[in-house]
C-alpha cells in the first residue's frame, strides 16, 4: 500500500488535514505527507493517500463494534 503507485496525481487532503485539527494535531504543510506516509520511494503518491483523500475510488468499509 506504501509503495504502490495511486492511480490518480491530482490529490488533495482538505478533510483529512480537518480532522487532525479537530483532534488538536498541528501537522505542518510541508511535512504533512511525508509524516502520514503519503508519497513512495519515488515521491509519487501511494495507495493509503488515494484512500486518505478528499475524493477517492477505492470501496471501504470501516465497521466499528464496542467491546
Amino acid at each position: 500500500m506504501l509503495k504502490k503507485r495511486s492511480n490518480s496525481s491530482d490529490l488533495s487532503f482538505r478533510e483529512l488535514r480537518i480532522y487532525y485539527s479537530e483532534k488538536d494535531y498541528h501537522l505542518e504543510d510541508k511535512s504533512f505527507e511525508t509524516n502520514l506516509n503519503l508519497r513512495n520511494e519515488d515521491g509519487e503518491y501511494n495507495l493509503l493517500a488515494e484512500l486518505l483523500s478528499d475524493r477517492n475510488n477505492i470501496p471501504f468499509i470501516f465497521v466499528k463494534f464496542q467491546g
